[in-house]
This record gives structure tokens, C-alpha cells and sequence, in this order.
């Protein structure tokens, strides 16, 4: 397992977050362990112009960072898939398990997935979900829908 590092500086600064707690006050701090969905704008720092693969590849490994910092994680089950959602060729998405063990966390792993569109703009836009792998369905069924009716241009 790798152990990630508190990110220094926060890497997305426009991003709308949509968390539902999975485990709640599952620490001394009253901490909840949650399923998290959102949306917002790459940073040109992400970006490998006309390399969508590796643009969605640095988002996966950001929100990775952000997301399990100061934890030990391994990735699995890494797939890329495909988004009907933009024009054809303007979308990336890729999904894997990210394992850790968390002392208070039931969960073994989150399932993580990202999804980067370029717009008409130029600019790129993402879409990304972490699920806890014993999240409620009923919560599943709401991360899912985030993503079914959504389009880009």
C-alpha cells in the first residue's frame, strides 16, 4: 500500500461536492466516512492538451490524493470505460477500486470513478464519484443518477 501525503495546496478550486455519510462519528472527532459525488472544472495544471487519457489520469490521481490523504491505499481493478454524454472523442472515463483500512471504517475500498469531458471552450469540466463499498443502495441509486442525466458541450 501506498501512503498518500496531506496535499499541500488544494488542487480544484472550482467544484461543487455532494457527500452522503456512509459511516457516521466514526472516529473520536466525530468524523463520517462518506459517499461523495461532485462536479467542476479541471485546472490548467491537469491538463495535457490533446491527451485526454493523461488529463483524466491526473484527476483520478488528484482526487485520490485529496480524498485519501494520510491514508494507505492501493488501486485495483482499474478500468477505462466510455460516456455518452459528449461528442464523440471530447470524453475520458476511467473507474477502480481504491483498498485502505481505516481504523473505525467498516469499508475496505471505495469504488472511484471520474469522468472528464473537453467542452466546445476548450476548457475541460469533471464528474467523479467515491462510493464505500457497503454504501446503502438507496445512496447508490442517487450517485447513479448524478451522472445518467448529465450532457456536456
Amino acid at each position: 500500500m501506498q501512503r498518500l501525503p496531506q496535499p499541500a495546496l488544494p488542487t480544484f478550486t472550482s467544484v461543487m461536492i455532494c457527500n452522503a455519510p456512509v459511516h457516521a462519528d466514526y472516529d473520536a472527532d466525530g468524523s463520517d466516512w462518506s459517499a461523495t459525488t461532485g462536479i467542476g472544472l479541471v485546472p490548467d495544471a491537469l491538463v495535457t492538451r490533446g491527451d485526454l487519457q493523461g488529463t483524466a489520469a491526473a484527476v483520478f490521481a488528484s482526487l485520490r490524493d485529496q480524498f485519501f490523504a494520510g491514508q494507505e491505499t492501493t488501486v485495483e481493478k482499474a478500468v477505462r470505460q466510455s460516456w455518452d454524454g459528449s461528442r464523440t472523442g471530447s470524453s475520458e472515463a476511467r473507474t477502480a477500486e481504491i483498498h485502505y483500512t481505516v481504523p473505525g471504517v467498516p469499508s475496505r475500498y471505495d469504488k472511484t470513478s471520474v469522468l472528464v469531458v473537453e467542452l466546445q471552450s476548450g476548457g475541460h469540466a469533471f464528474w467523479f464519484s467515491s462510493r464505500p463499498d457497503d454504501t446503502p443502495r438507496a445512496t447508490l441509486a442517487v450517485l447513479d443518477a448524478s451522472l445518467a442525466g448529465m450532457t456536456a458541450r
